[in-house]
This record gives structure tokens, sequence and C-alpha cells, in this order.
């Protein structure tokens, strides 16, 4: 496991700064094909696939062992969504110490805050 690079693009235009971020093809999974109004078809992330989505693109802000920025920094919502599983199943797919570390902190935070 060598030293994580995220791939970026930055693009800007009247409507604003827009950041783009891949991951892995590896971690691409944990979607749901759904239709617009218009049946056009789209993917959407499960709420697991999501939160580890987010925090593998924001690894920089964590530290292994800092539980409270979930308490203090985040302001998650329906916690009781999240099945522990999924997200240590997706998690997994990163192949990346320090993201399963933030997952676990943030597993134990979801079992005081239910």
């Amino acid at each position: 496991m060598g030293k994580r690079r995220i791939a970026h693009k930055i693009k800007k235009d009247v409507f604003g700064t827009f950041i783009y971020q891949h991951i892995k093809k590896e971690a691409f999974s944990g979607f749901v094909s759904l239709k617009d109004e218009n049946g056009f078809p789209f993917l959407i992330a499960l709420p697991e696939k999501a939160v580890v989505d987010f925090f593998y693109l924001n690894l920089e802000n964590f530290t292994e062992n800092d539980v409270e920025i979930f308490k203090e920094g985040y302001r998650f919502q329906n916690l009781e969504m999240i099945r522990p599983e999924n997200i240590v199943k997706f998690a997994h797919l990163f192949n990346c110490k320090k993201l399963l570390k933030v997952v676990e902190n943030f597993l134990q935070v979801r079992e005081k805050l239910k």
C-alpha cells in the first residue's frame, strides 16, 4: 500500500469552481440505478457508499484516532440507515488502512449517537 493519490481536475466557470475527483475502479460499486422524471437512467450511491467515498476523498481531514470530529465537525443525520457491515465492506474496497480506521471510529460514534 503506497501513498494514496486522488486524481482531480478543477474547472472554473460563471457558475463557480468545480472540483472533479476520481476513485479507483476497484472501489466503484455500491450504487443503484434509477430513472429521472424523463426516464433517463442515473446511478446513485447507497448511503454507506456515499459516507465511505466522503471519508476517502477527505481523508487528509481525519486523524486515525479522532472520534470527536464526528460529534463536533460533521452533522451526519439518519445514522440508523447506515448498516455497519456495508460501510466496512465498501471501505475495504479502497485497500487503505487509514480509511478503515476512520470508518471504525465513525461506527463507534454512530453507536453512541443512535
